[in-house]
């Protein structure tokens, strides 16, 4: 994708800017406007309407000035812009308002395996299944449906190739914002990078406003470095098909997950996290899980330490002394580190199996202390080699990942296949770096 047209733009209730001439640029990396330094100096826009060759009505939103230049030839101020619709004119940046968002999810058209066939009648005739609704449900008012097809593309030699498309279709009766919108976006590409392990790049936006006009949305969408994904937990479609309605409805609706999600994820985006800043996440994920999606109601070790505060508490005469206990000791009512750990003892068993000279008790000890020498002091060395902390921090993932797909209503005979794969990853992660039984 790459476009550069003429045209020009104005500051939308400002019609003395009209007539600003204009190049419009849209590369696979950014999209912004060449423009006369005069009327463009320094600022931010939330919205510039505009006119460019082929595309007669047009809207940037979310715009800002970068470099500009002036000589003997003019000035010229460069625009960036966050997203651009085709084929409209807003007036306000209230206005962005659409009751239909439709776009295609490559990544998902690959995962869903099984799903929409070709079947070949003779030589030169194939046809294709119809299109199959892979899910289609209300969540808080918005319809969620998911579609799987196939697309068709002519060639100049008159050769036709189809290709197997997934579309995600958001509806809204009395409308959404843009903003709304974009944060249903980033759920949906989370949702599509933890399931598929592929880059979430969407793709073909098609938008119905609340007036009924039809635009185009383009979004600059730089893909991710999948090649760095390695020894991720493969989710097959397969493994999720029969609970995924569930799985889908339980992720865009469960808040609790969103932090923990965030930490999880963040190699993804950041591939080149440290081992150090990889594991430190994994902790704290293991930990923000425990603490917010476990039901510690009947927690028999949160049991004992209470009742030891209301004791020590109570031996305390001094009414001032006792308030400061009281304060102090409020933690008590949750479990340390180590406890969290010793709650996922027996997967953390399972997945390690034999690829650790250590035990599971003394993994876990030493995983804690390694969690307080690196956030207090930024070292991991008096605990585990720099390979241990990978794979440590690969077996917090996996347990993670698993009690997740768990929460979000995955089968438990599901679950038990994931943990199957997720400990012969670990056990080819140990054999690429030469760890434990496959060391020289």
């Amino acid at each position: 994708m790459n476009e550069k047209v003429f045209g020009k733009i104005n500051l939308v209730g400002n019609e003395d800017s009209e007539k600003q001439d204009a190049w419009l640029y849209i590369n696979e990396e950014e999209i912004f406007i060449e423009t006369s330094y005069n009327t463009f100096k320094d600022g931010f826009w939330r919205i510039l309407n505009g006119s460019f060759n082929g595309i007669d009505n047009a809207t940037m939103i979310n715009c800002y000035a970068g470099s500009g230049s002036s000589g003997t030839g003019g000035s010229w101020r460069k625009i960036k812009t966050g997203s651009l619709f085709k084929g409209i004119k807003f007036q306000s940046y209230e206005e962005l308002i659409f009751k239909k968002v439709e776009f295609s999810v490559k990544a998902l058209s690959d995962w869903l395996k099984g799903e929409g066939r070709i079947s070949k009648i003779d030589n030169h005739t194939f046809k294709t299944s119809e299109n199959t609704v892979i899910y289609s449900n209300k969540i808080n008012d918005i319809i969620f449906t998911i579609t799987i097809g196939y697309g068709y593309d002519k060639k100049m030699n008159e050769s036709v190739s189809i290709e197997k498309n997934c579309a995600i279709k958001i509806e809204s009766d009395t409308g959404l914002h843009i903003e709304e919108i974009s944060k249903l976006l980033t759920k949906l590409k989370k949702f599509v990078l933890f399931i598929t392990n592929k880059s979430p790049k969407f793709d073909n936006y098609s938008l119905l406003t609340i007036e009924d006009d039809n635009c185009e949305l383009v979004n600059i969408e730089v893909p991710l470095n999948e090649i760095k994904f390695s020894q991720n937990l493969d989710i097959p479609y397969r493994i999720t098909k029969e609970n995924f309605g569930d799985i889908f409805y339980n992720w865009m609706t469960k808040k609790d997950l969103i932090p923990i999600l965030d930490l999880i994820l963040e190699r993804h985006y950041n591939t080149e996290l440290s081992f150090q800043g990889y594991f430190l996440n994994m902790c704290v994920a293991i930990e923000n899980y425990s603490n917010n999606l476990i039901d510690v109601e009947n927690d028999e070790v949160i049991s004992k330490n209470i009742q030891r505060r209301e004791a020590i508490r109570d031996l305390i005469n001094d009414t001032e002394l006792k308030n400061w206990f009281s304060s102090k000791s409020s933690h008590w009512k949750l479990r340390n580190f180590s406890d969290k750990l010793k709650i996922f003892k027996d997967i953390i068993s399972y997945i390690r199996n034999d690829v650790f000279v250590y035990t599971t008790e003394e993994i876990i000890s030493k995983t804690v202390k390694t969690r307080n020498d690196i956030a207090h002091e930024g070292k991991y060395e008096n605990h585990f080699s720099i390979t241990e902390l990978l794979l440590v921090g690969k077996i917090l993932e996996y347990t993670i990942k698993l009690e997740i797909l768990k929460y979000l209503s995955l089968g438990e005979k599901e679950i038990e296949e994931l943990s199957k794969s997720a400990r012969n990853n670990l056990d080819v992660l140990a054999r690429i770096n030469k760890y434990g039984k496959y060391a020289p």
